[in-house]
Parts: structure tokens; sequence; C-alpha cells
């Protein structure tokens, strides 16, 4: 046998087990959500806000897209795309930062609320965030308005988001909807957090008004997985509308983990 093939055979194998490791990582989700408090917004009742803790591993080696529920008691659409409401305006794109202060160079969620058509299948609306290539979010105070008592949490992994099916959603903004490769978002940093769209976050040479003139006719995911997380939640008093739950006494939280 050729001695330079013994040589060779290792390489091989540890390049072809590397390979494989990598496509693993790729294949095996890393989210895990938890509810942490319930919590009555002062608006229409009976809206209520539930806040959860979540983290995500986006294990794939390019930019990943998490879409969950506008409100958080409808399910997302099963069609191949979200409708847009005609005629669209700019103002169904919600853009907000929330800034960390765990970290000494700051870091930043950056989130997408899409204010979409209503059909006889339910809501086209979603909530959206773009995670880098192996980007890592643990966020300690999401929150998912509700109109109706929730159980699960609905998120879907999409490796793209096609504005009319051809420019990818990242591209077609005139602002940066990427979050910082590393970012950990705490209540305090929810609670502190002032909405407006920060001028910092337009890309370079954009204003505000630099949308595309021909606007939005449909968004389409390139979905990866789906997944639907269960969660438990106390009992809440009725005669304490405006006050927040922790858990309820002698209740711990309960998570849903996909690995």
């Amino acid at each position: 046998m050729n001695p330079h093939r013994k040589r060779l055979a290792p390489v091989v194998v540890a390049l072809l087990g590397i390979a494989f490791a990598g496509f693993a990582d790729e294949a095996r989700p890393s989210i895990s959500v938890e509810h942490v408090a319930t919590q009555w917004r002062n608006l229409k009742p009976p809206l209520r806000v539930y806040y959860i803790e979540l983290k995500i591993r986006n294990q794939r080696s390019t930019p990943t897209w998490y879409i969950t529920r506008y409100s958080g008691d409808k399910a997302l659409i099963s069609e191949p795309s979200f409708q847009m409401i005609d005629p669209w305006k700019k103002g169904y794109f919600i853009p907000s930062s929330v800034k960390s202060t765990t970290r000494e160079n700051g870091s930043w969620f950056e989130s997408l609320r899409v204010i979409a058509d209503r059909t006889e299948n339910g809501s086209h609306s979603f909530e959206a965030f773009l995670l880098p290539a192996k980007g890592v979010l643990h966020h300690s105070y999401f929150g998912i308005e509700a109109w109706a008592p929730i159980d699960s949490v609905e998120i879907w992994e999409v490796s793209a988001l096609l504005v009319d099916g051809k420019t990818p959603l990242e591209d077609w903004l005139p602002f940066d909807v990427s979050s910082t490769p590393t970012v950990t978002i705490t209540k305090d940093d929810v609670e502190d957090w002032r909405f407006k769209m920060l001028s910092s976050r337009l890309k370079p040479g954009k204003t505000w008004e630099d949308w595309p003139a021909d606007g939005v006719k449909n968004l389409t995911p390139k979905v990866v997985r789906k997944h639907l997380f269960p969660i438990e939640i106390p009992p809440i008093p009725r005669d304490k509308p405006k006050q927040a739950e922790q858990g309820g006494a002698g209740q711990a939280p309960t998570r849903a983990e996909s690995k």
C-alpha cells in the first residue's frame, strides 16, 4: 500500500468528520422558551402582554430570520406568502431597537413588526428578527401581546424573507434590521427602552424616506423549521387587572426546549 495513502486516510476521515459535524450543527435547532411574567397593558381589555425568556443560538452559517406571531393568540398563516395590505404604507413596517446595557461595547436587539392583510384564514401580520450567522440571543423579557389567553409560543426559522418573492427584506429596507452577533437583553433594558427609529441604524446614504416606490405586495418566507413551544401560564386573578403576575405562588415556570 502506498505510504502516502496511509497518511492521507486519517486526514480525509478528520475532514469528513468536521464536515458532518458542521452539517449537524446547522440541522440542530437551539431554541428555548420560558414564561416569566404576565402583565395587563392600560389598553383595551382583555389585551395582555406575556413576557418570555427567549434563548436562540443560530446554528447556521448564514443569517437567519425568526418569525413569531404579531398577536400571540393568532397562529401564523400556512399560505406560501404573507399578503400585505393594498395599498401598502411604510407605516405597516414598525422597527424597534433595544440596547443592551450588559456589554461594554454595547449591543442591539432589532425587531420588525409587520402589519399585513387579514383573510378568511386569519391575520398575515407577524413580528420578525434577524440573527447573524452563528449569532446568539438571550432575551429575558421578550413581550408577546395577545387578546386571548395563550398556552404556546410559535416561532419559525426562516432562511430568507423575500419581498414579492425576489429581494431579501434586509436588502430592501433603508435601515439595518440585523441584531448584533451576541446580544443579551434584560428586563431593565426593556423597561428603560424608548421607542424611536434611531438614525444611527440607517444604512449609509439612506434616510427614513428612502423606501422603494413600488411598495410591497407580499413577503415570502423560506421556512427551515416551525416550532410550537408550550408554556404554562398560572391563573391570573380577575380582580387585579393592572398587576403583573410573576408565576404564582409555588409554581415554577415551565421550559420547553428544542435541541
